[in-house]
């Protein structure tokens, strides 16, 4: 039956999934809190909670073995935990109703972790379930003490195996919180039954002062001691062992005879003996003291974790006689929690290092993508003007060989034939003299353009090279203007966005020009994408009254160049300046950002071209972004 039950606040389980790649610091933090129990039951409910969070799961159950010695031992559930609840019970699984038994009867049979999904093996329709997990409770010298059972309901994706691989780290640990819970609970046990039994002395002696003599006495609680797993150690008032049970010599390497009469200092490292001396202070001023947690140092020179539980001995006059301290190895829970926050580490590192990847791979496949449809359509454009461009001139050769030959002809033609003038002054031959060779300029004046159009084309999408390579930025900022063109010029909704360039006097710096090109195009791109939502509501006249205006500024430091890119629209809240550069942020709508422009951005120019990019924006007013990028490579 249900014993306690205790409310969870309601949260979204995605958030803290340990399974999604960004959540690793959740990971720790339950790990952090499940090594913090004590309390069996405070060890269960954290358990339960923590597997049911860290795993995106409707349901976390524990079980727990009723002995580590069966072959085969039956489980009782302890702890059920949802997303609305947490109840303490214990109950025989096959008394549990609405669980898959078969599948755990089946996966403790066999000692290994397991993911179910439905199978001709076992169905999990009947449960409402898309999956579950049951991995073991496993210590380090691979005793089962429980299991730990996750479902999720049908709805749900099921689950994966990075999710079982975050659940067996955790188990690891669970399963040593538990067994430190049990030992606390047993020492508690333990020390209560030796009070009662030394109340029961004291009133057997107080009954019948002839029956028990204080050697009697003195030698059961020797044997209580004795008998204790806990580490028992008496010292006296100048910190001396005088009592070191069998425990001890376990924990510390240490016989009674060779630690009776030393001082607390040859179980004491350096590094931790003015700690321990200020423990001892405080233990024998009454001033705290009672529980530490250090390192210690055994025979064998090996360096361990302690906890100290200690007590002030007093005689009947309050004076102080000595302390009573009992003492834990906690060096297994130690290295399980290292362990955790190096793997945590790790993960991390690894989730970064996907990042980066991404990004460059996204990076690199727009730039491929555009680079080539861009270079495509400019060796497109060069054929057909390059045709034009040779011809024009012979055109113009041939047009002056014709009005020579209309003069010669004239003038062998006989003087005042009517019919002649008259086709003459039809035709207008004296405005095509003048016109056709204008033309022909205009032609090829057309064609000259059409050329820069397609070299622009050509720079903007160059393809750069393994090494940086010298380059004039105000021919990168011009040609990514041109590609923008279209999206800055006037239409039925608004007037022109206004492009101011204030160019500074720049030398040609060594980078890698596609990469900047790509950088030049986000943030002119996000300018253009702001205009467009502060621009709806508004009339063409409100939007020409207060223009849509961008400005770039370039100037030359002494190491250094400055690139300014500077708009009015509008700026942004300081919650989303701080967010500006994170990967996978965006403040646009589904289908229209990815949010991965600026974090590419951010990292061509810091990390490719070890530069600096700001972001300084003022809500209702604009956005400035300044890039500093290194003269040489």
């Amino acid at each position: 039956m249900y014993d306690t039950k205790k409310e969870i606040a309601t949260t979204s389980p995605q958030s803290k999934s340990a399974g999604s790649t960004g959540n690793m610091v959740a990971l720790f933090d339950a790990a952090q809190a499940i090594a913090s129990c004590l309390e069996l039951n405070q060890c269960l409910e954290t358990l339960a909670e923590k597997f049911l969070a860290c795993t995106n799961g409707d349901r976390s159950v524990i079980l727990l073995a009723t002995s580590l010695k069966e072959q085969e031992p039956s489980l009782k559930v302890r702890a059920i935990a949802t997303t609305k609840e947490t109840n303490l019970c214990d109950i025989d699984l096959s008394e549990a109703e609405n669980f898959p038994i078969d599948f755990i009867d089946r996966t403790c049979q066999g000692q290994t972790a397991q993911i179910l999904c439905d199978s001709s093996e076992f169905t999990l329709a009947e449960h409402q379930l898309s999956s579950a997990l049951c991995p073991p409770l496993r210590l380090k010298n691979n005793d089962i003490n429980g299991w730990v059972y996750v479902e999720r309901q049908i709805n749900k994706q099921p689950f994966d195996h990075s999710t079982l691989e975050t659940l067996e780290l955790l188990a690891t640990q669970g399963a040593i919180a538990l067994e430190n819970a049990r030992r606390y609970e047993a020492s508690k046990k333990q020390n209560h039954a030796l009070q009662q039994q030394l109340s029961v002395l004291n009133q057997q002696c107080s009954q019948h002062p002839s029956q028990l003599s204080p050697s009697k006495i003195q030698e059961r609680l020797t044997f209580l001691i004795q008998q204790n797993p806990i580490g028992i150690i008496e010292w006296g008032i100048d910190f001396k062992v005088i009592g070191w049970n069998p425990a001890a010599e376990e924990i510390f390497g240490y016989g009674a005879a060779e630690m009776l009469g030393h001082h607390a200092e040859q179980i004491v490292p350096e590094t931790d003996r003015p700690l321990v001396a200020q423990v001892m202070s405080d233990l024998i001023q009454q001033q705290g003291g009672y529980y530490s947690l250090n390192q210690n140092i055994r025979k064998d020179g090996t360096v361990i974790t302690c906890e100290w539980l200690n007590t002030p001995l007093r005689d009947n006059d309050n004076k102080s006689i000595g302390i009573f301290s009992m003492v834990r190895d906690m060096s297994d829970r130690q290295r399980s929690q290292a362990a955790i926050v190096q793997k945590t580490e790790e993960l991390e590192q690894a989730l970064q290092d996907l990042q980066k990847a991404q990004l460059q791979l996204v990076q690199g496949e727009k730039m491929s993508a555009l680079g080539n449809l861009v270079a495509g359509v400019a060796h497109e454009i060069n054929n057909p003007t390059g045709f034009v461009k040779g011809n024009i001139s012979h055109a113009q050769n041939y047009v002056q060989d014709l009005f020579e030959l209309i003069d010669f002809l004239l003038e062998r033609c006989p003087q005042g034939d009517s019919e002649i003038e008259e086709e003459l002054e039809e035709l207008e031959l004296d405005f095509i003299r003048e016109d056709l060779p204008k033309l022909l300029d205009s032609m090829n004046l057309g064609i000259d353009r059409i050329k820069n159009i397609s070299k622009s084309l050509t720079t903007f999408s160059r393809k750069d090279r393994d090494e940086k390579t010298a380059f004039n930025i105000h021919n990168g900022l011009d040609s990514t203007l041109l590609i923008l063109k279209h999206r800055t010029r006037s239409n039925e909704l608004r007037p022109e966005i206004q492009i101011t360039k204030i160019y500074g006097e720049l030398p040609k710096i060594y980078c890698f020009p596609g990469q900047l090109n790509q950088v030049f195009m986000n943030l002119l791109a996000n300018s253009i994408d702001a205009f467009d939502e502060i621009n709806q509501g508004k009339s063409f006249q409100e939007i020409e009254a207060n223009p849509n205006q961008i400005s770039i500024t370039t100037a030359l430091s002494s190491h250094h160049i400055t690139i300014t890119l500077q708009d009015n629209a509008g700026g942004m809240t300081p919650e989303i300046q701080k967010r500006i550069f994170e990967q996978g942020f965006t403040t646009k709508e589904v289908g229209k950002g990815t949010g991965l422009g600026m974090a590419i951005a951010h990292q061509i120019i810091t990390e490719k071209h070890q530069g600096k990019i700001t972001c300084d924006s003022v809500l209702g007013s604009g956005t400035t972004f300044t890039l500093e990028l290194p003269i040489e490579a």
